[in-house]
């Protein structure tokens, strides 16, 4: 009996740990609303529907729906077994569909870095379904195999006591996802030696090597490749922490860190679009354009020529900045 009690006082620390963590995510997520609320509203709200617009506004306020429900089962009053499936179910779903619109929009904007070529948006939808597919299946197994202590009266919350260390999958492969693999083909022609890039984020390096000598300098080339860089080294880390954490501690960990990665996709998905429309509507204004209205100017990044790294397009094809 008191090896028992004293078993369950060290999983409610665990879960106190856990739900720390929560809050910190949930901060951090309530703070980059308020620091980025009038960015938002002058640079976003004010543009034509789009997809890109629906993914941002999906990859904004999404997390805040997630987060509600997390903090749900980790301090809701008298939580049954059913209570607890139910609600880390819909979390584990929410927050995988969170991580994937966040994922979609860098795809996105790698598609049009490289200009909207066919090949390249085959590529990436072959890739996107064949890592995310997984991730869905591996997602639902997980999910099957979580298992809830019942709590004395009074104790709030879920106290997971078991589940399968199958999610550290999911972070592989987004992981791989991130990194991706060898695309000899999409940069054979390219003039760079050695082309060992690797995934979305060779996209960019590629693309950005081309470049660098003469636009390096330029607000755009920053906001481009210096944010997406930083973007992914975060978060690989995070997923990095995910794999160690599920693989060594006891099973109670298993989400410790989900919502801190769920927080932080969102926040630098939407940082990354909302620097990208400040610096089109900059250049617009530095060029003398004027479009009468509160929206961007149409615009697009041309890397086959070396006129210019930002120019304005009068084709009717979508442009960089309306793109992403």
């Amino acid at each position: 009996m008191a090896a028992h009690a004293q078993e369950l006082v060290l999983l409610l620390e665990h879960s106190k740990l856990t739900t720390y963590i929560d809050f910190a995510s949930l901060a951090l997520l309530v703070y980059e609303y308020v620091l980025t609320i009038e960015t938002e509203r002058s640079l976003i709200w004010t543009m034509p529907w789009s997809i890109a617009k629906l993914l941002f506004i999906a990859t904004r306020y999404l997390p805040f729906i997630d987060t509600a429900i997390v903090l749900w089962h980790q301090l809701g009053i008298a939580m049954t077994n059913g209570h607890c499936q139910f609600a880390y179910k819909i979390t584990g779903w929410l927050q995988l569909c969170g991580i994937l619109i966040a994922e979609i929009i860098l795809v996105l904007r790698a598609w049009a870095i490289w200009e909207r070529r066919r090949i390249v948006g085959v590529l990436l939808l072959v890739w996107t379904v064949a890592i995310w597919l997984p991730e869905i299946i591996f997602m639902a197994k997980f999910l099957s195999t979580l298992k809830f202590s019942p709590l004395p009266d009074g104790i709030a919350g879920c106290l997971v006591v078991g589940g399968s260390s199958i999610l550290t999958v999911n972070w592989i492969l987004l992981m791989v996802f991130e990194a991706g693999r060898r695309l000899q083909l999409l940069v054979r022609n390219l003039p760079v030696t050695d082309t060992e890039h690797e995934g979305v984020l060779c996209f960019m390096l590629v693309v950005g090597f081309r470049t660098y000598k003469t636009h390096g300098n330029s607000a755009m080339f920053k906001a481009i490749y210096g944010d997406g860089s930083l973007f992914y080294f975060y978060l690989f880390a995070l997923s990095v922490a995910n794999v160690v954490v599920i693989q060594t501690l006891p099973a109670d960990f298993l989400n410790t860190l989900t919502s801190l990665e769920r927080v932080l996709h969102s926040v630098l998905a939407c940082r990354i679009l909302t620097n990208l429309r400040r610096i089109g509507r900059k250049t617009v204004i530095q060029s003398g354009i004027s479009t009468g209205q509160h929206e961007l100017a149409t615009l697009s990044l041309d890397f086959r020529g070396r006129e210019a790294f930002v120019r304005t397009a009068t084709s009717s094809d979508a442009t960089y900045s309306d793109e992403m």
